[in-house]
């Protein structure tokens, strides 16, 4: 069977080879309709992405020549005891080798909280196995060391996670203001009337206060009444200021970053509020809350990665770009029906 390539495509749409080439590539110039269509089309022929190709052309126009296999490294500082207890690096990581082995390229991992490496020692390490591109994946805490970051200026690279504002590459985070809005519009529909809001200072200052700010347009929706402040906690607070905050303000359920921190002064507080989580996971405790989409954010960041391989840039780039995933309302029965079969009963008649 003759391979597929980018000319057959346009001809089956209609349409030229580079706007064919754009669309494969999720560039921003592309319109949603166009980029679905040849992404359907392209899928229906039997097309595969040819990582090896791209590097061709990156290399192309560097002038240079490349016969080795197509490689990204990823980059974290949170060791593997650590992630157990964030998922959403975990899931980003996933989300990333998921990706680059779908695009043909393989993954190199560093994680230097496990396996420490001076930014001389990685940068050599990384030059030496010949790498293409880097993905850092962003924690807070422990958060990636701006001189390790920079090892990226002499490569390809793109930030899953968090920005960076010291060194703006390319960057693919969750939508944390949409997150936050939408989590108190949904609440809203539901029926509850007076929202509480508690937030992680320590977290959300990290992410340019993206959920405290999404947070307060939802909750400008609310009657001015019912309208409560948000309570803003320090990591590991002791619990008396949020007790306080709730005798004197008593919502009717509660939004939170922390749930296990929230749920415990709910508890010592003898309140039984329903909870809602603007960071969602299956195994929370809550009503129903925002899936970010963490395993999509680590995929976006790959293809960050490789859009730029196929331009041949490299460094930081002139205009950062900001890719925002938007995260979905997600229950717990929504995500087992959605992610298990049912099984069938067993009983047995009388």
């Amino acid at each position: 069977m003759p391979k597929v390539t980018l000319r057959h495509i346009a001809e089956r749409i209609g349409c030229s080879r580079s706007t064919v080439s754009y669309a494969l590539r999720n560039s921003p110039g592309v319109s949603k309709d166009t980029r679905d269509r040849v992404l359907a089309i392209a899928s229906e022929m039997g097309w595969k992405p040819n990582a090896e190709l791209n590097l061709q052309m990156a290399t192309i126009r560097k002038v240079t020549t490349s016969k080795r296999s197509p490689t990204i490294a990823i980059v974290i500082n949170m060791s593997a005891e650590e992630l157990k207890g964030h998922k959403a690096p975990g899931l980003q990581m996933e989300g990333a080798k998921a990706r680059a082995k779908e695009l043909g390229f393989a993954v190199d991992e560093f994680n230097l909280a496990d396996n420490p490496l001076s930014p001389k020692r990685l940068k050599g390490i990384l030059k030496a196995r010949g790498i293409d591109g880097i993905v850092f994946m962003g924690t807070i805490v422990p958060e990636m060391p701006e001189e390790v970051l920079r090892v990226g200026t002499d490569f390809t690279c793109a930030v899953s996670g968090i920005r960076y504002p010291s060194l703006p590459f390319h960057v693919t985070v969750p939508d944390f203001l949409a997150a936050g809005r939408s989590t108190i519009l949904e609440i809203l529909a539901q029926g509850f009337k007076r929202p509480g809001v508690i937030i992680s200072a320590t977290t959300d200052r990290e992410l340019n206060w993206g959920f405290s700010g999404g947070v307060f347009t939802g909750l400008m929706e609310v009657t001015k009444a019912d309208r409560l402040p948000i309570l803003f906690i320090e990591y590991e607070e002791p619990p008396g200021r949020t007790m306080d905050w709730l005798n004197e303000h008593r919502p009717d359920s509660i939004v939170t970053l922390d749930t296990a921190h929230t749920k415990g002064v709910l508890q010592g507080a003898g309140m039984d509020l329903p909870c809602f989580s603007l960071d969602w996971y299956p195994n929370h405790d809550v009503r129903g809350g925002m899936d970010l989409m963490q395993y999509d954010v680590g995929k976006a960041a790959v293809d960050l990665v490789v859009d730029q391989l196929s331009q041949g840039e490299s460094g930081l780039p002139t205009t950062q770009h900001c890719l925002n995933i938007e995260g979905i309302w997600a229950t717990k029965e929504q995500y087992y029906e959605s992610h298990f079969e049912p099984v069938a009963s067993s009983a047995c008649p009388d």
